[in-house]
């Protein structure tokens, strides 16, 4: 009993509170201590490798960020023209699109071309069509250059022979991508009729 009695009034002395506020105090101040180094040396580069640029939004959906606001003009006035162009009228982007203000690292922000391609996405309704063009006439548009070059050598497959394999086309016959409704596209099977008798 003696010996539990002098433990307790050993740990109650009042030394043993004042030690513990000193060691508080102390990791107090190594925690302060480290933040001042550590937050200069990690953030401080970070916030200086930082540019100041635009998210893009596309009917509430963030589609990403460009550091010149006149790359999203450009790529909207691209896509409007393009579409107007083989629609035979003007054309506007049937999206809502919205900018705020934001910071990102350099390699983080759209190209021209990367950005072109989100609104085109986000537009539901274009794609890069083919337009097939005989002597600058229109003949016709594809879904892709890959179907309007296999529908072409479909044609062409129908002069082709054993004794003569470089049948071509008489006329100049063209394949552009161009920005367009996909309601546009012409039907295969339609457009395989027009150009195989009159163009070879």
């Amino acid at each position: 009993m003696l010996l539990d009695r002098l433990i307790c009034w050993f740990w109650d002395l009042p030394c043993w509170a004042a030690l513990a506020r000193v060691c508080r105090a102390a990791a107090k101040r190594r925690a302060v201590c480290a933040a001042a180094v550590f937050l200069p040396v990690f953030f401080v580069p970070s916030a200086l490798l930082l540019h100041s640029g635009t998210l893009v939004l596309a009917n509430g959906r963030p589609l990403g960020l460009v550091e010149e606001a006149d790359t999203l003009s450009a790529a909207v006035a691209e896509i409007e023209q393009s579409a107007g162009a083989l629609a035979g009228g003007e054309y506007t982007l049937p999206v809502c699109i919205e900018t705020k203000p934001s910071y990102a690292l350099e390699d983080q922000f759209l190209t021209g071309d990367t950005l072109k391609a989100e609104l085109i996405d986000a537009s539901g309704e274009l794609d890069t069509l083919a337009v097939i063009s005989v002597d600058g006439e229109q003949a016709g548009v594809c879904r892709s250059a890959d179907e309007a070059q296999a529908l072409l050598d479909r044609v062409k497959a129908q002069y082709t022979t054993a004794t003569d394999e470089d049948a071509d086309f008489l006329q100049e016959v063209r394949v552009d991508n161009v920005v367009a409704q996909t309601s546009l596209v012409s039907d295969f099977g339609a457009l395989y009729s027009t150009l195989s008798p009159a163009w070879m």
